[in-house]
């Protein structure tokens, strides 16, 4: 919201052309950034209700929300090289049930699996090797058991129609990998969409483009080598094409840890205990998988099979926890370099996602260190919400900017679903 108020004599030019804040509705405790346009030469001087702004003086601050659910009119005097002042103002509502606030308990649950969508959110309840697919509605009011399934999940994803998710089933002699597909609403039915059977198959990871189910692979060869792969099946059927292979002894350990998509593109993470091997990857639409961050870069041993990825605006994050740091390369294809460095209270980092930030704004990007749950806004670096001594898991984001996490109950290994919203 925008209002400008001016002061002074009649007919001439005003100072302030315009004051805004961008967003104008921000969670408690969340961020927005104040702007003020002038003409000429001037000195700005900002002063919130409710709220604090760092630093008070300038054309643009940033803005620290308070904890409780105000309107809150942030005034801005400006005073121009010839002495002229006028006051202008800028309005910034802090609501109740975002990040930083109390936040909205969907449902309580053992979950560890999401996926989220404008409307509904998808979640796996495990117990051992038994699992449930269920589904709850956004305001926490319509629930519903989407499949029961006798094995174990461990990968759930969301593409955009539908859902998929792998599961391992070690109900017979030979074990069995599978990556099942269901439609998303009321009716929402499992079926088998890919099968790797035998012991000298396992599958690491899955992950949705537009036209083409992707799965990370590894088959072992007489017991004595390996072939770690990427095959990507049409998502309307049909036979799988290979699009990278990488093959060696079975003791060298290297595969894909994880995958992430961008438009057509995928990118993986390639772990190993050959350090000359680990690399961030990127395999294009079209083309053979290129490194975009290779051994040079990242120091022997810093990637594991837990590290995270994550892309959005076409730039490329992943998590070193074991070095404790996230790495980024831009998008135009610079870097790499190290956006939260190693050491400190960074040990043990986990990159848990990165979302896109409201209106053509710069990205989100979500982290965790034991005990803390971190997110910032890329471009500028600026910490949007920092919660420190809570169990959190962060689950999954939607385009709209809705995020949820999970927060164990104290002595329970149940807990509750929480949404709250992006700023």
């Amino acid at each position: 919201m925008l209002m400008t108020l001016t002061f002074g004599c009649g007919g001439r030019t005003p100072v302030i052309d315009r004051v805004w804040a961008a967003p104008d509705t921000v969670p408690r405790g969340g961020v927005s950034f104040l702007r003020v346009r002038t003409r000429g030469t001037v000195e700005a001087r900002w002063e919130p209700t409710h709220g604090t702004v760092n630093p008070a003086t300038g054309d643009s601050t940033l803005y620290l929300a308070p904890s409780e659910e105000v309107d809150d009119t942030v005034r801005v005097f400006v005073t121009d090289e010839r002495g002229r002042r006028e006051e202008g103002l800028a309005v910034v509502h802090v609501r109740e049930g975002l990040c930083g606030g109390r936040p909205e308990a969907l449902v309580s649950t053992t979950a560890r699996l999401l996926v989220a969508d404008e409307s509904r959110v998808y979640y796996v309840e495990p117990a051992g090797t038994f699992s449930q697919v269920r589904r709850v509605s956004v305001n926490g009011v319509e629930r519903d058991t989407v499949a029961t399934r006798p094995h174990e999940i461990r990968r759930f994803i969301d593409g955009g129609t539908g859902l998929y998710w792998l599961e391992r089933d070690v109900s017979g002699d030979e074990p069995k990998w599978r990556v099942m597909a269901a439609s998303k609403g009321d009716t929402a039915r499992p079926v088998q969409f890919l099968e790797f059977t035998g012991r000298s198959a396992s599958i690491y990871d899955i992950a949705v483009t537009a036209g083409d189910l992707h799965v990370a692979w590894l088959e072992t060869v007489a017991d004595t080598g390996y072939v770690t792969r990427i095959t990507s099946y049409p998502r309307a059927g049909g036979a799988g094409r290979e699009r990278f292979a990488l093959a060696g002894p079975v003791g060298e350990g290297t595969f894909v840890s994880r995958m992430a998509v961008d438009g057509g593109d995928l990118y993986f993470l390639l772990v190993s205990n050959d350090p000359a091997k680990v690399a961030v990857m990127k395999l294009p639409v079209t083309g053979p998988a290129q490194t975009l961050v290779g051994p040079g870069f990242l120091a022997p041993g810093t990637l594991a099979a837990d590290d995270g990825l994550a892309v959005a605006d076409g730039q490329v994050f992943w998590s070193e926890r074991i070095a404790g740091r996230i790495g980024r390369v831009r998008a135009d294809g610079t870097g790499p370099e190290f956006i939260v460095p190693a050491g400190g209270d960074a040990r043990d980092v986990e990159l848990l996602g990165v979302a896109a930030g409201p209106g053509g704004a710069a990205p989100r990007l979500f982290w965790t260190v034991p005990g803390d749950l971190r997110a910032m806004i890329v471009g500028t670096g600026v910490t949007l919400l920092d919660i420190d001594r809570w169990n959190n898991r962060i689950f999954g984001f939607t385009d709209n900017g809705l995020w949820l996490f999970y927060v164990r109950e104290e002595g329970s290994s149940d807990g509750r679903m929480f949404r709250l919203l992006i700023p």
